[in-house]
């Protein structure tokens, strides 16, 4: 697979937190910029995978609680 370029136009600030940031951690901004973006959109698949199976949960008549019943019930 051949590897593609994305620009990003930042603002003077935006580039300079950014470039601090990496440097913090020790990686190149590119690294940096492609694993954070990835991390989203994985985060953004897993929730639209649990609201589906909850719906699908929901649809089929199984049980629910609400956070303040569970909370209760675990003493939390």
């Amino acid at each position: 697979m051949t590897a593609k370029t994305i620009s990003v136009r930042l603002k003077e600030d935006e580039s300079i937190a950014i470039r601090r940031y990496a440097d913090f951690l020790g990686q190149p901004v590119s690294s940096l910029m492609k694993k954070t973006l990835l991390d989203q959109i994985e985060d953004y698949e897993d929730w639209c995978s649990a609201d589906s199976r909850y719906e699908d949960w929901v649809n089929r008549g199984k049980p629910t609680i609400s956070l303040d019943q569970f909370t209760e019930d675990f003493d939390l």
